[in-house]
């Protein structure tokens, strides 16, 4: 039987910082079959041939977390991480929240995420703000179809089942508006969705609650203290940052 989805047999992850963004390589024994690139839960990249081994990723705000998954073809711009155990979803100090792009937006709105910081009063600066282009939502039955794809669709929308199930009109599956934001302080944050109209107006949605943890900090004084040229082997010594659990 054909591996059609599996994060085995791949290692050497490496992030390499690029003058534009980052440059992600990986070494992966599952010939045959096509790579993608997950960023803190979500589907980011998919390959293009099935010998390419990196990805380019722009920029990201904050730590972050990546993970490679192998896939067949047909599947390579799905996003698989809906109930996948062997998938990380997003990292403690991450709020991810995906909002149906519904046929209700109108032209120009945004959606934006606001948040306390832990302080219990609504900053009124977004975390994070987006189009919302509701013109999307009324492709009825086009694709690609359910990560920032066209919308609703029907029977023969690529994918269908792939969005938000049922989220939309008449029980169709909706498009999603991904908010994502890196929450910096630890402990309880009130956080909230608001639509922005053009002519200045705003609606809320019910706030909701996220225990976030800090980002981990990284070690200092990396220090290679041998190397042995006959196993090619580099011996490094470090201290612990606070946060490291052992």
């Amino acid at each position: 039987m054909i591996d059609v989805f599996t994060t085995d047999n791949i290692d050497c992850l490496v992030a390499r910082s690029l003058a534009d963004g980052w440059e992600i390589t990986f070494r992966s024994t599952n010939d045959g079959m096509h790579h993608q690139l997950y960023l803190n839960g979500r589907l980011a990249d998919w390959s293009d041939t099935t010998e390419q081994r990196s990805f380019l990723l722009p920029p990201v705000e904050g730590p972050c977390r990546i993970a490679i998954a192998a896939v067949d073809r047909l599947r390579r711009d799905m996003d698989m991480s809906g109930g996948n155990d062997n998938l990380p979803g997003p990292p403690d100090w991450v709020c991810s929240v995906g909002v149906p792009r519904m046929s209700n937006l109108r032209l120009h709105d945004r959606v934006a995420l606001l948040g306390d910081n832990t302080t219990g009063r609504m900053d009124p600066t977004p975390l994070v703000i987006r189009e919302a282009r509701p013109n999307e939502a009324d492709l009825w039955g086009l694709g690609p179809f359910g990560l920032e794809g066209s919308g609703m669709g029907g029977l023969d929308s690529p994918g269908f089942g792939a969005g938000a199930f049922g989220a939309g009109e008449f029980g169709f599956d909706a498009d999603l508006i991904f908010l994502e934001a890196v929450l910096n302080r630890s402990g309880l944050h009130h956080l909230l969705v608001r639509t922005l109209g053009q002519d200045g107006g705003y609606t809320d949605s019910e706030p909701f609650i996220i225990a976030a943890a800090p980002p981990p900090t990284a070690p200092t004084n990396l220090t290679a203290t041998a190397y042995d040229s006959q196993t090619h082997t580099l011996t490094l010594t470090w201290t612990l940052s606070e946060d490291d659990d052992g």
